[in-house]
């Protein structure tokens, strides 16, 4: 499955990645901040719409977004494992610049 390639890829730069199923219509990419797992997702990425995208995530609570460019309908698992790292150091270096200012 095409999430489970992409955690993978994450994985393998660096990110404790997880594949994601609610049993329903949502699969996605899951980032933790922690290897453990019940932590939570602080990152997660899915293909909702038009592109892959992601939610911040604290305690469960959604608290911001970050976007790729990677079309939804793409499935080069690495250019979409690379957009998420881009996304997220992009979003990253936003919160670092506002806390500065």
């Amino acid at each position: 499955m095409l999430v489970d390639e992409v955690a993978q890829r994450l994985r393998t730069a660096g990110l404790n990645a997880a594949a994601w199923d609610s049993g329903g219509s949502t699969q996605g990419v899951g980032i933790n901040r922690t290897e453990n797992p019940s932590d939570g997702f602080a990152l997660f990425f899915g293909t909702a719409g038009s592109t892959w995208a992601g939610e911040v995530l604290d305690d469960g609570e959604v608290v911001g977004a970050v976007e790729t460019a990677i079309p939804s309908e793409s499935e080069e698992v690495d250019r979409i494992a690379d957009g998420i790292v881009s996304a997220i150091a992009d979003f990253m270096a936003k919160q670092q610049q506002r806390h500065q200012d």
